[in-house]
Parts: structure tokens; C-alpha cells; sequence
């Protein structure tokens, strides 16, 4: 089996939540520091992945450790390229915002009672 490397995929998701237009979407959704603590987190994950992997053809608990973070990871980097589009389309597009909260909204709301 081929040794898993996570470590780029938490360099690719730190890149994404620097982006311009992730920086422009957490200032309008007013979520700057949450954004910053995410990126220290993921840096800090990304430290302890680089040793993992070193570390990962020597010791099967971490091999083990490191295929069930694999999904973890991998759903993350989905959910940022989610966030990048959505603050692509608002950067290039003012109405998107609204369209958005009104979409937010509805989805937030309670059906109806039966």
C-alpha cells in the first residue's frame, strides 16, 4: 500500500483560506478572527501530518491513524474549495450576497406544521 501524504492537502486548504476572495467573503460574513484561528489549527495539523508521514512506513498505528484522517482531510479540502467558489462568485458579483442570505434564510426556517 502507497504511503499516504496529507501534508499538501493542508497546504492547499491554508492557501485557499488566504485567498483574496476568502478573505473578501469572511470580511463581508464579519468571520476574520474565526478564519484566522482556522488557518493556525490547520498549520498546526499540517506539522504533526509532515512528522506522521515520516514517521508512517516504520509504525502501523500511525499508517492506521493517518488512513482514517485521510477522510477528514480530504472532506475539508472539499468544503474549502465550496468556501472559494461561493467567495468567487460574491467578489464578482454584489447581488450574489443577497441571493445567498435569502437562500440561508429559507433553509433556516421551520416548515410547516402538520
Amino acid at each position: 500500500m502507497a504511503e499516504l501524504i496529507l501534508s499538501p492537502i493542508a497546504e492547499k486548504i491554508i492557501g485557499g483560506l488566504g485567498s483574496e476572495a476568502g478573505k473578501h467573503i469572511s470580511l463581508i460574513w464579519g468571520v476574520e478572527d474565526e478564519l484566522e484561528d482556522l488557518k493556525e489549527t490547520i498549520s498546526t495539523i499540517q506539522a504533526v501530518l509532515l512528522d506522521a508521514e515520516k514517521k508512517q512506513s516504520h509504525n502501523n498505528q500511525i499508517k492506521n491513524w493517518l488512513q482514517r484522517l485521510s477522510t477528514v482531510v480530504f472532506k475539508a479540502d472539499d468544503l474549502m474549495d465550496d468556501f472559494n467558489t461561493q467567495a468567487l462568485i460574491m467578489s464578482h458579483n454584489p447581488m450574489a450576497n443577497q441571493i445567498l442570505d435569502l437562500d440561508s434564510d429559507f433553509k433556516t426556517r421551520p416548515g410547516p406544521k402538520h
